[in-house]
C-alpha cells in the first residue's frame, strides 16, 4: 500500500503551512484564545477565499469536492 500524499495534497499542505505561518502565528492564536469570539474574522475570510471552508462539500453546493484525506492534511497543518 502506498501512503504517500498525492501531488494535490502536497500542494495543499504547502499552501496551508505558508498561509498559517504568515497569517496565524502562535501569538495570534493566543490572542484569539483570549478574545470572546475565539476567532479572527479576517483570518476566517482568508481561509474561505482559499476554499478551505467548503473543502469536502460537493461542487454543486459550492465546495471543492475534496476527500476526507485532503481534510486531514489541512487539519494536520492547522495543529
Amino acid at each position: 500500500m502506498d501512503f504517500s500524499l498525492t501531488e494535490e495534497q502536497d500542494m495543499l499542505r504547502t499552501l496551508a503551512r505558508d498561509f498559517l505561518a504568515k497569517e496565524c502565528p502562535k501569538a495570534k492564536v493566543r490572542e484569539m484564545d483570549k478574545d470572546g469570539k475565539g476567532y479572527d474574522p479576517q483570518l476566517w475570510r482568508g481561509m474561505a477565499e482559499l476554499g478551505w471552508i467548503g473543502l469536502i462539500f460537493p461542487e454543486e453546493y459550492g465546495g471543492m469536492a475534496a476527500s476526507f484525506m485532503d481534510l486531514v492534511v489541512l487539519m494536520e497543518e492547522m495543529g
